[in-house]
């Protein structure tokens, strides 16, 4: 994924009108045009299409941007800040927490909130507050059948472990016990 910014600062200014009349559209034509290469368009048309903002709620097509961002790896949040980090952690929980209430066979949600919250995310916090059981972290069964992690000391390993995709755990176990026997 790129970084130029460009595109989808313009595309956002169009959405919200901010120099002239809003043109949703014509934003929203930009930043799919962007999201090719940009996960800053990507993340925003995740949010969108989350929480149906200027769009249809589509928690699908929103799991679709997201998945284009994590592209099975976790080395894009180097580029974010630790904000907006939260931020792209809290969409994908909320993302994945409407598939699952949908019957979608999709990995945790509750991790990836936790780690937004951990990471500052004033709604995850709000939400796991509100949670039964409150804020206290839980482990929570993956479609695979795994437990993921409650607590890792490196963020970025903690955020891999967590809202990584079951299969990719699975190779990584392979490579560390290929590395082991190795030795």
């Amino acid at each position: 994924a790129g970084d130029n910014q460009a595109p989808t600062l313009l595309a956002t200014m169009l959405i919200r009108g901010e120099g002239g009349p809003p043109s949703i559209m014509e934003g929203l034509s930009l930043l799919e045009k962007a999201s090719a290469s940009a996960t800053d368009a990507q993340a925003l048309l995740a949010r969108f299409y989350a929480f149906g903002e200027y769009v249809d709620e589509n928690p699908r097509k929103a799991h679709e941007y997201m998945q284009r961002i994590h592209d099975g790896t976790f080395a894009f949040l180097k580029r974010f800040s630790p904000e907006k980090a939260a931020e792209i952690n809290y969409v994908k929980g909320m993302i994945l927490r409407k598939l699952a209430d949908a019957g979608d066979p999709v990995e945790a949600w509750r991790p990836c909130i936790e780690q937004a919250a951990q990471l500052g995310n004033a709604q995850a916090k709000q939400l796991l507050a509100n949670e039964p059981g409150g804020g206290a972290p839980k482990m929570e069964s993956t479609v695979s059948g795994q437990f993921t992690a409650t607590k890792i000391s490196d963020i970025e390993t903690e955020i891999s472990f967590k809202c990584m995709r079951p299969w990719a755990l699975v190779l990584i176990g392979v490579g560390a016990l290929m590395s082991v026997t190795l030795v």
